[in-house]
């Protein structure tokens, strides 16, 4: 959010609902955990996926993310949650906070940053979709003369000063 309001993007959404939120399981609706009292009422859950999701989430603040960059969501979740029932729902948390569903790919780093993240301060779910974001970026960037080349495999990224060269 600083990087795009440097820039002038100034994305518009909101923050999803403090109640009300629901986890579709089975065909069934089943109460969204937000919070302790929620985490023991839900029947999402059994009792045992209740303690563990307790058990990492109460310390998710304590987990240092930069030594996962090399697992993926789905080997973070495979290795610290035994249960199938905790790793789905954690799944769907990490899913709400990252807008990215493929875990395979998404390095468990990326989502314990942003799971921090989103327990912290919640999220902002972007009025018409992340594209909004893309294109008002790549509209500051042609305007400022920028070429962009789309498709193309980066080998890396240097800073120097202020400016960026791939």
């Amino acid at each position: 959010m600083r990087v795009l309001g440097r820039m002038g993007v100034k994305p518009q959404g909101g923050i999803p609902g403090q109640t009300g939120a629901y986890v579709l399981r089975e065909g069934r609706l089943h109460t969204m955990p937000r919070g302790p009292v929620t985490l023991l009422t839900t029947d999402v859950l059994s009792l045992a996926g209740k303690l563990e999701v307790a058990r990492l989430l109460a310390g998710l603040g304590r987990i240092d993310p930069e030594p996962l960059g090399s697992l993926s969501t789905r080997e973070w979740l495979d290795t610290r949650l035994a249960r199938e029932d905790s790793r789905a729902l954690v799944a769907a948390l990490v899913r709400v906070a990252t807008y990215c569903a493929d875990h395979t790919a998404l390095s468990a780093q990326a989502a314990v940053k942003q799971l921090q993240a989103a327990l912290a301060a919640n999220v902002l779910y972007v009025d018409g979709g992340w594209s909004t974001l893309v294109d008002a970026v790549e509209r500051l960037t042609r305007e400022a003369g920028v070429r962009l080349e789309l498709s193309t495999r980066v080998e890396a990224v240097v800073l120097q000063g202020a400016r960026v060269e791939g």
